[in-house]
């Protein structure tokens, strides 16, 4: 739908060109008024936990990439799955856990460190998430995953750090 309405404001939408490839910088620049360079997801940052790296874990990237591509392999284990854990709280972890709703998953739980006002997530993106039926876990820090449960620590919000949001800091004796 968001395609449809770019199209329709007069925008040509041209896949499968590289560039510096396919078409030179020198061809981009004098052919066109704006270039907007769309460099699309970051490369995800491991938690550091044991379990991150077990079969059942998804990498954000990997798991949108096969939302949009129809990917079966991913897409029946995500379908498959009675609750789904989505960890983070940015635009990308809204994405993830809407995606997953979208394939019949009937829990779909955000885990994040941070409480819902130091979330990086656009609002939108969140009210939409929670209408779809999305649930939130606030102030909670996955520590390891297993097969079938996350094990976490409560956490409490403690001075601002550089990014002017409050640092987590662990609750001692609060492992859920």
């Amino acid at each position: 739908l968001e395609i449809d309405g770019i199209v329709k404001n007069g925008v040509e939408i041209k896949t499968g060109v590289t560039a510096g490839k396919d078409i030179s910088a020198t061809d981009l620049i004098g052919n066109f008024d704006a270039v907007y360079l769309a460099a699309g997801l970051s490369i995800p940052s491991k938690m550091n936990i044991p379990g991150e790296d077990l079969p059942v874990v998804f990498q954000s990237g990997d798991f949108l990439a096969a939302v949009n591509t129809g990917n079966n392999t991913v897409l029946e284990k995500i379908g498959k799955a009675e609750s789904v854990a989505v960890l983070g709280g940015g635009n990308t972890a809204m994405d993830c856990a809407c995606c997953a709703k979208r394939l019949g998953v009937k829990k779909v739980t955000v885990i994040y460190r941070r409480s819902e006002a130091e979330m990086p997530a656009w609002k939108e993106d969140y009210e939409f998430a929670k209408e779809e039926g999305v649930e939130f876990s606030w102030l909670t820090q996955p520590v390891k995953i297993e097969t079938g449960k996350i094990a976490c620590i409560k956490m409490k919000l403690g001075v601002p750090d550089a990014s002017g949001r409050c640092k987590p800091e662990p609750v001692a004796g609060s492992e859920i």
